[in-house]
Protein backbone atom coordinates (compact mmCIF):
# COMPACT_ATOMS: atom_id res chain seq x y z
CA UNK A 1 0.00 0.00 0.00
CA UNK A 2 1.26 3.45 -0.95
CA UNK A 3 0.73 6.46 1.33
CA UNK A 4 1.37 9.37 -1.01
CA UNK A 5 1.51 12.05 1.71
CA UNK A 6 2.16 11.72 5.42
CA UNK A 7 3.67 13.80 8.21
CA UNK A 8 4.34 10.79 10.40
CA UNK A 9 7.89 10.17 11.52
CA UNK A 10 7.53 6.55 12.61
CA UNK A 11 8.77 3.63 10.54
CA UNK A 12 6.54 2.37 7.76
CA UNK A 13 4.09 -0.38 8.72
CA UNK A 14 4.87 -3.71 7.01
CA UNK A 15 3.72 -3.78 3.40
CA UNK A 16 3.52 0.01 2.97
CA UNK A 17 5.50 2.63 1.08
CA UNK A 18 5.24 6.25 2.21
CA UNK A 19 6.19 9.66 0.91
CA UNK A 20 6.94 11.65 4.04
CA UNK A 21 6.41 15.40 3.91
CA UNK A 22 9.26 17.60 5.14
CA UNK A 23 8.79 21.33 5.70
CA UNK A 24 11.17 23.47 3.66
CA UNK A 25 12.52 25.10 6.83
CA UNK A 26 13.39 21.66 8.26
CA UNK A 27 14.88 20.09 5.15
CA UNK A 28 18.47 21.27 5.68
CA UNK A 29 18.60 19.28 8.91
CA UNK A 30 17.06 16.13 7.47
CA UNK A 31 19.05 12.97 7.96
CA UNK A 32 17.47 10.77 5.30
CA UNK A 33 16.87 7.14 6.08
CA UNK A 34 15.74 4.48 3.67
CA UNK A 35 12.55 6.30 2.74
CA UNK A 36 11.49 8.97 0.29
CA UNK A 37 10.26 12.49 0.90
CA UNK A 38 8.57 15.58 -0.47
CA UNK A 39 9.70 19.08 0.45
CA UNK A 40 8.22 22.53 -0.07
CA UNK A 41 7.18 25.78 1.59
CA UNK A 42 3.58 25.47 2.81
CA UNK A 43 1.26 28.37 1.95
CA UNK A 44 0.75 29.03 5.67
CA UNK A 45 4.47 29.82 5.87
CA UNK A 46 4.68 31.88 2.68
CA UNK A 47 5.85 35.37 3.56
CA UNK A 48 6.86 34.28 7.05
CA UNK A 49 9.74 31.96 6.13
CA UNK A 50 12.29 33.18 3.61
CA UNK A 51 12.32 30.89 0.58
CA UNK A 52 15.79 30.49 -0.89
CA UNK A 53 15.09 29.20 -4.37
CA UNK A 54 18.67 28.11 -4.92
CA UNK A 55 18.50 25.98 -1.80
CA UNK A 56 15.16 24.47 -2.81
CA UNK A 57 16.68 23.73 -6.20
CA UNK A 58 19.47 21.86 -4.43
CA UNK A 59 16.95 19.85 -2.41
CA UNK A 60 15.10 18.88 -5.57
CA UNK A 61 18.34 17.53 -7.01
CA UNK A 62 18.62 14.95 -4.23
CA UNK A 63 17.19 11.53 -5.16
CA UNK A 64 15.32 10.98 -1.89
CA UNK A 65 13.15 14.08 -2.51
CA UNK A 66 10.81 12.60 -5.10
CA UNK A 67 8.16 15.35 -5.06
CA UNK A 68 7.83 19.06 -4.34
CA UNK A 69 5.22 19.91 -1.74
CA UNK A 70 3.13 20.42 -0.05
CA UNK A 71 2.76 23.86 -1.60
CA UNK A 72 -0.34 25.74 -2.56
CA UNK A 73 -2.97 28.38 -1.91
CA UNK A 74 -5.16 28.84 1.16
CA UNK A 75 -7.82 31.54 1.29
CA UNK A 76 -8.56 30.96 4.98
CA UNK A 77 -5.08 30.91 6.49
CA UNK A 78 -1.65 32.28 5.75
CA UNK A 79 -0.29 35.37 4.09
CA UNK A 80 -1.68 37.65 1.42
CA UNK A 81 -2.98 35.76 -1.67
CA UNK A 82 -0.51 37.56 -3.93
CA UNK A 83 2.39 36.39 -1.77
CA UNK A 84 1.08 32.82 -1.70
CA UNK A 85 0.64 32.88 -5.47
CA UNK A 86 4.18 34.05 -6.19
CA UNK A 87 5.71 31.55 -3.77
CA UNK A 88 3.64 28.77 -5.34
CA UNK A 89 4.67 29.71 -8.88
CA UNK A 90 8.37 29.95 -7.95
CA UNK A 91 8.28 26.47 -6.43
CA UNK A 92 6.23 24.93 -9.22
CA UNK A 93 8.83 26.11 -11.72
CA UNK A 94 11.57 24.36 -9.77
CA UNK A 95 9.53 21.15 -9.76
CA UNK A 96 9.17 21.48 -13.52
CA UNK A 97 12.91 22.01 -13.95
CA UNK A 98 13.58 18.78 -12.05
CA UNK A 99 10.70 16.82 -13.61
CA UNK A 100 9.25 16.06 -10.19
CA UNK A 101 5.53 16.07 -9.36
CA UNK A 102 3.87 18.69 -7.18
CA UNK A 103 1.77 17.91 -4.09
CA UNK A 104 -0.76 20.68 -3.54
CA UNK A 105 -2.62 22.09 -0.54
CA UNK A 106 -5.61 24.13 -1.73
CA UNK A 107 -8.39 25.69 0.34
CA UNK A 108 -11.10 27.74 -1.39
CA UNK A 109 -8.66 28.83 -4.06
CA UNK A 110 -9.59 26.50 -6.90
CA UNK A 111 -10.06 29.06 -9.66
CA UNK A 112 -6.70 30.78 -8.99
CA UNK A 113 -5.02 27.35 -8.89
CA UNK A 114 -6.56 26.32 -12.21
CA UNK A 115 -5.59 29.66 -13.74
CA UNK A 116 -1.97 29.19 -12.63
CA UNK A 117 -1.95 25.70 -14.13
CA UNK A 118 -3.17 27.09 -17.44
CA UNK A 119 -0.45 29.76 -17.42
CA UNK A 120 2.42 27.46 -16.43
CA UNK A 121 1.19 24.49 -18.49
CA UNK A 122 3.29 22.04 -16.45
CA UNK A 123 4.46 18.76 -17.92
CA UNK A 124 4.81 17.18 -14.47
CA UNK A 125 1.77 15.86 -12.59
CA UNK A 126 0.02 18.05 -10.01
CA UNK A 127 -1.63 16.16 -7.14
CA UNK A 128 -4.34 17.65 -4.89
CA UNK A 129 -3.64 16.18 -1.47
CA UNK A 130 -6.37 15.58 1.11
CA UNK A 131 -9.18 16.18 -1.37
CA UNK A 132 -12.50 16.63 0.45
CA UNK A 133 -14.64 18.43 -2.11
CA UNK A 134 -17.91 17.66 -3.84
CA UNK A 135 -18.21 15.51 -6.96
CA UNK A 136 -18.66 18.61 -9.12
CA UNK A 137 -15.28 19.93 -7.99
CA UNK A 138 -13.67 16.54 -8.44
CA UNK A 139 -15.01 16.46 -11.99
CA UNK A 140 -13.61 19.90 -12.78
CA UNK A 141 -10.17 19.12 -11.38
CA UNK A 142 -9.95 15.82 -13.23
CA UNK A 143 -10.87 17.59 -16.47
CA UNK A 144 -8.05 20.05 -15.74
CA UNK A 145 -5.57 17.20 -15.46
CA UNK A 146 -5.06 16.97 -11.70
CA UNK A 147 -4.64 13.79 -9.68
CA UNK A 148 -6.74 13.56 -6.49
CA UNK A 149 -5.47 12.08 -3.23
CA UNK A 150 -8.06 11.10 -0.62
CA UNK A 151 -7.47 10.61 3.08
CA UNK A 152 -9.17 9.83 6.37
CA UNK A 153 -12.12 12.11 5.59
CA UNK A 154 -13.48 9.09 3.69
CA UNK A 155 -14.02 7.37 7.03
CA UNK A 156 -16.55 9.99 8.15
CA UNK A 157 -20.27 9.48 7.71
CA UNK A 158 -22.80 11.80 6.06
CA UNK A 159 -20.52 13.42 3.49
CA UNK A 160 -20.55 13.52 -0.30
CA UNK A 161 -16.90 12.59 -0.42
CA UNK A 162 -17.60 8.92 -1.27
CA UNK A 163 -19.40 10.18 -4.38
CA UNK A 164 -16.31 12.18 -5.30
CA UNK A 165 -14.18 9.07 -4.90
CA UNK A 166 -16.58 7.01 -7.03
CA UNK A 167 -16.33 9.63 -9.75
CA UNK A 168 -12.53 9.79 -9.68
CA UNK A 169 -11.06 7.47 -12.33
CA UNK A 170 -8.79 4.83 -10.90
CA UNK A 171 -5.92 6.16 -13.01
CA UNK A 172 -6.10 9.58 -11.29
CA UNK A 173 -6.30 8.32 -7.71
CA UNK A 174 -3.99 8.32 -4.69
CA UNK A 175 -4.56 7.72 -0.97
CA UNK A 176 -2.85 9.24 2.06
CA UNK A 177 -2.82 9.55 5.86
CA UNK A 178 -1.58 13.17 6.07
CA UNK A 179 -1.65 14.04 9.80
CA UNK A 180 -4.51 11.71 10.71
CA UNK A 181 -4.17 8.81 13.14
CA UNK A 182 -6.06 6.44 10.84
CA UNK A 183 -3.91 3.79 9.17
CA UNK A 184 -3.38 3.70 5.43
CA UNK A 185 -4.84 0.17 5.45
CA UNK A 186 -8.13 1.52 6.85
CA UNK A 187 -8.26 4.13 4.11
CA UNK A 188 -7.50 1.53 1.43
CA UNK A 189 -10.19 -0.81 2.74
CA UNK A 190 -12.79 1.96 2.89
CA UNK A 191 -11.87 3.19 -0.59
CA UNK A 192 -12.11 -0.29 -2.11
CA UNK A 193 -15.54 -0.69 -0.54
CA UNK A 194 -16.73 2.68 -1.85
CA UNK A 195 -15.50 1.96 -5.37
CA UNK A 196 -16.86 -1.59 -5.19
CA UNK A 197 -13.59 -3.19 -6.22
CA UNK A 198 -11.30 -5.63 -4.47
CA UNK A 199 -8.45 -4.44 -2.28
CA UNK A 200 -6.01 -6.13 -4.65
CA UNK A 201 -7.42 -4.20 -7.61
CA UNK A 202 -7.11 -0.91 -5.73
CA UNK A 203 -3.51 -1.64 -4.79
CA UNK A 204 -2.69 -2.37 -8.42
CA UNK A 205 -4.32 0.84 -9.66
CA UNK A 206 -2.48 3.03 -7.18
CA UNK A 207 0.83 1.26 -7.75
CA UNK A 208 0.43 1.90 -11.48
CA UNK A 209 -0.37 5.55 -10.81
CA UNK A 210 2.70 5.83 -8.63
CA UNK A 211 4.82 4.34 -11.40
CA UNK A 212 3.36 6.81 -13.91
CA UNK A 213 3.72 9.92 -11.75
CA UNK A 214 7.14 9.15 -10.29
CA UNK A 215 8.66 7.55 -13.38
CA UNK A 216 11.57 10.00 -13.40
CA UNK A 217 12.97 9.06 -10.02
CA UNK A 218 15.11 6.63 -8.08
CA UNK A 219 14.02 3.03 -7.83
CA UNK A 220 11.53 2.62 -4.99
CA UNK A 221 10.78 -1.02 -5.52
CA UNK A 222 7.43 0.07 -6.94
CA UNK A 223 8.26 2.53 -9.72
Amino acid sequence: MIDIHTHRTSDNPPGTFTVRNIRYQDAANLKPGRGYYSVGLHPWDAGKVHLNLDLLDQFMGRPYFIALGEIGLDKLKGSDPEVQTQVFIDQARIAEAHSKPVIIHCVRSWEPLITIKHILAPSVPWIIHGFSGKPELASRLIMEGFYLSFGAALLKEDTRLPDSLRYTPSNRLFLETDENSASISEIYEKSASIKNISLIELKIYISENFETVFRFHANTGLA
